[in-house]
């Protein structure tokens, strides 16, 4: 927790923290993707974090299905590896 009076740091993405934690809740829209699609270095920090062994699930206010989910995360590039098995958890 920043000291009082101190600003809370602005991230420029996950990749920032990555190395700080071993678990994470991470939220799909505007961290993941942007309903279009992946943000810049999503994929590449997925990646990164499973090679390091990180274990996260996905959480979303959304209310379609998690296959529906899934599969748009597909669409937008994200292997099934990256997303599949990982819990989505919302609506």
């Amino acid at each position: 927790m920043p000291p009082k009076n101190e600003p809370v740091p602005l991230l420029s993405g996950l990749s920032d923290i990555a190395d700080n934690y071993s678990h994470f809740v991470i939220d799909l829209w505007g961290v993941i993707h942007n309903g279009v699609e992946l943000s810049p270095h999503a994929r590449t920090t997925l990646e990164r974090m499973t090679a390091e062994g990180k274990k996260w699930v996905f959480v979303t206010n959304t209310s379609p299905a998690a296959d529906y989910i899934s599969i748009r995360m597909e669409d937008m590039g994200l292997s099934r590896e990256l997303h599949k098995g990982k819990n989505y958890y919302g609506g």
